[in-house]
């Protein structure tokens, strides 16, 4: 999730209704959301990401996830970080 302009930043949990609340009246939520083998390939074996050493508890917490993210005033679905910016400079959000 990207938070444009928000004092918060764009670290906060979008998962949390208050923070989707927070984003959205302070800026534009933009949900990244390559497919799920891209996502596991990035992070497999990282080992400053813990979730990354248990591919079914990662598994769990990306669909657990999933819906809180659909939220998201725009959703990005490019299988490329190339791909994913010019779709994402394509909004005209900046």
């Amino acid at each position: 999730m990207f938070a444009k302009y928000c004092p918060q930043g764009s670290r906060v949990a979008y998962v949390s209704e208050r923070n989707r609340e927070a984003i959205e009246d302070c800026g534009v939520a933009v949900w990244l959301d390559p497919p799920y083998p891209i996502l596991w390939a990035r992070v497999e074996g990282n080992e400053k990401r813990p979730l990354a050493k248990d591919p079914d508890r990662f598994r769990a917490l990306y669909d657990e996830r999933r819906s809180s993210y659909a939220h998201a005033e725009y959703q990005i679905t490019e299988d490329t970080s190339e791909k994913a910016a010019a779709a994402l400079l394509a909004l005209g959000l900046f």
